[in-house]
């Protein structure tokens, strides 16, 4: 309790949080969460999200039939499951017999690093996935015969129980899993043994598998658990056992279906292709020992943390960018050389650091590379590791040669926790909106494309499309080969009125990626605007094409049919959007208009009804719904709806208003 609340403490100005970045993909924009065949859809269709986790779109479908889109709800959950991870992290620790495993969930409970995981809404894949590896961890470690009472563990070849280090005195450094005296801290007296009866180990054994799938359908990181479990049992015993690494063939043989499965959609529907992932085996290898060391860096000093850190420019020519691969490399071997005199412990925490990273190190490729090659949530699990062997080496310390100092290094924990505690509450508050989010970034990266290119996209929705243009500008000169860059900046050109500029941004941003629908659409509501119905149709048709499922290119066709007098084509469109999506507003609203247009205005007001039912502050759907109730001469709810319009701010119901002898 005093751990979750701790965590809730740290997290406070992350809770006031809203949504940002791709937020609305996975939450605000995902239709998928509004209905049971949504739901189905989230199981059955990999490509219907995002990315295929559907247990952490479950989690948003459930969230969302509660409460909607508040996002206080979302980063409550997120929070909470960030607790669990912690938790779940000290009683494992604690089983295992580590040292300041009280300390060690408490750093990674409110290490600033793991800011960006528990407050980003979309991470819900990390802290979900967490709680699912560790609590397959803990059966499987169970199932072991580790995690029980240290003084009684089954040897895995008798399958008999034997007793492990006498809990007082030290014994050989190479059979005990910390360095020499640490034998003593080594002892649990919390629950019996390990598990004697056969069925109940198997159950231990197929709980953990199932745990394990849940783990790999919220994040597939996850598939590094088995690689995890083998080290632990490596640091307990100094050996792995043949039946132990049979016993976890169906783990790595899950683990790499789903691994393959997420990078093939990384590639093929997320869209991590292209010249920016275009590196050679020596250039991943200099990513990797880049990325060891920053990641190491960041957890021993916190300091300087960002949304979006530098992309580096990787050059296997340059020869002190070896000195990364090599100091990672030098560190891991003094760990083995010296493992028989500081013992198993060290080199066990941190391979699985490594390994933990090895899905976010550049041999995979990951959307995310595209802007940079690290980010603080890639290392949520792997800082286990660092994290873990830093406090059992200092309690261990303490407890053999300075015991008498227990307190000073109780106040020092306390200080370091609260550290950590203000800097994660400071840290939480840079997530409090998009606005916020890139700004900070820019503070801290002044040459990040992605805050840029952002920060003028909320500046086009505002209407200020000459900051927005600057901000384009600006990351087309740092990132001039990203095809969305332009496309932006073409809707920054339609916002000032520049049409044919726009239409040349667009131009550039299919030349560059032909397969974008959102460039078709862009370019086709320039030509909308421009009275060019043939150009504009074409677009949408090119927009279609490249997905078929795009329900507002349908609703953009429809309405460049309407304004072009074909009314029938139009309704057909509109019928096709709410088809693919029964809950768009705007799709209803539309084919009112066009039904009201060819008098069919009892089909019209059902459409209206529709639009408001699925929004209810749809000012233009009270307009001219009520506009159609007068000419029916129903004037009551006429009168009605268009007060209604007018109170939402609709100059158009209330020059109504006023030809009809009504103020407003």
């Amino acid at each position: 309790m005093l751990l979750l609340a701790i965590t809730a403490l740290s997290y406070t100005s992350a809770l006031n949080g809203g949504y940002i970045w791709d937020d609305d993909h996975y939450v605000t924009d995902n239709t998928n969460l509004t209905s049971i065949d949504g739901l189905a859809r989230i199981w059955t269709e990999p490509l219907a999200s995002p990315q295929y986790y559907p247990l952490v779109f479950t989690t948003f479908w459930l969230e969302r039939q509660a409460w909607g889109l508040s996002p206080f709800g979302y980063h409550l959950v997120n929070v909470l499951l960030h607790a669990c991870v912690a938790g779940l992290l000290y009683f494992i620790l604690l089983r295992l017999g580590v040292p300041g495993a009280w300390l060690a969930a408490l750093i990674f409970a409110v290490h600033p690093v793991n800011v960006e995981t528990a407050a980003w809404i979309s991470e819900r894949k990390n802290v979900l996935s967490g709680v699912f590896y560790m609590l397959s961890a803990i059966a499987l470690l169970k199932f072991y015969g580790l995690g029980g009472d240290a003084r009684r563990q089954e040897d895995p070849d008798t399958k008999k129980l034997k007793p492990t280090n006498p809990p007082q005195r030290h014994r050989d450094a190479e059979k005990s899993n910390l360095p020499r005296g640490a034998a003593s801290c080594s002892t649990s007296a919390h629950s019996p043994c390990p598990v004697h009866d056969q069925s109940l180990r198997w159950n231990l054994y197929f709980a953990g598998l199932l745990f394990f799938g849940c783990a790999l359908l919220s994040k597939t990181v996850a598939c590094t658990l088995p690689v995890a479990l083998l080290l632990v049992l490596w640091w307990k015993r100094g050996r792995i056992t043949r039946r132990e690494v049979l016993s976890l063939v169906p783990f790595f043989v899950v683990g790499a279906i789903m691994g393959l499965m997420t990078a093939w959609l990384e590639k093929t529907h997320v869209g991590a292709t292209g010249e920016d992932w275009s590196l050679g085996f020596a250039d991943r290898f200099l990513v990797a020992g880049r990325a060891l060391c920053f990641y190491t860096w960041k957890l021993i000093w916190p300091a300087h943390l960002y949304f979006n850190y530098e992309r580096w420019v990787i050059d296997s020519g340059v020869w002190w960018q070896y000195l990364y691969p090599l100091a990672a490399t030098i560190v891991l071997l003094a760990l083995w050389a010296g493992r028989k005199r500081i013992g198993r412990g060290p080199l066990a925490a941190a391979l699985f650091f490594v390994v933990s990273l090895a899905p976010a190190l550049g041999f995979f490729d990951v959307f995310p590379f595209r802007y940079s090659y690290v980010a603080d949530h890639f290392q949520y699990l792997a800082s286990i590791g660092p994290i873990s062997l830093f406090a059992a080496s200092a309690s261990w310390f303490v407890m053999k040669y300075h015991r008498q100092r227990t307190r000073t290094f109780t106040a020092t924990a306390i200080l370091i926790v609260l550290i950590f505690s203000v800097k994660t509450w400071t840290q939480g508050a840079i997530y409090a909106d998009e606005m916020t989010l890139w700004t900070e970034t820019l503070k801290s990266n002044p040459d990040s494309s992605l805050a840029h290119i952002n920060i003028g996209l909320i500046m086009a929705e505002q209407g200020k499309y000459r900051e927005a243009l600057r901000h384009c500008d600006r990351a087309i000169e740092i990132n001039p080969g990203r095809a969305s860059f332009y496309s932006n900046r073409g809707i920054a050109h339609a916002g000032l009125g520049d049409f044919k500029q726009a239409i040349t941004d667009y131009d550039r941003a299919i030349e560059i990626d032909p397969k974008q629908a959102s460039f078709y659409s862009n370019q086709g509501i320039v030509y909308t605007k421009l009275g060019d119905y043939e150009h504009a149709i074409a677009d949408f048709d090119r927009a279609l094409a490249a997905d078929p499922g795009n329900a507002h290119a349908f609703i953009m066709r429809g309405s460049a049919y309407a304004d072009q007098g074909n009314k029938e084509q139009a309704i057909s469109d509109y019928d096709r959007a709410i088809e693919i999506n029964p809950k768009f507003a705007e799709a209803y609203y539309n084919r009112g208009n066009a039904y009201a247009a060819v008098n069919s205005q009892k089909r019209a007001i059902s459409d209206y009804d529709q639009a408001i039912e699925i929004s209810p502050e749809f000012a233009d759907a009270y307009c001219n719904r009520g506009i159609v109730y007068y000419r029916l001469g129903e004037y009551r709810p006429a009168i009605e709806d268009l007060k209604r319009a007018a109170q939402l701010n609709n100059e158009n119901a209330r020059s109504f208003l006023r030809s009809i002898g009504i103020g407003w």
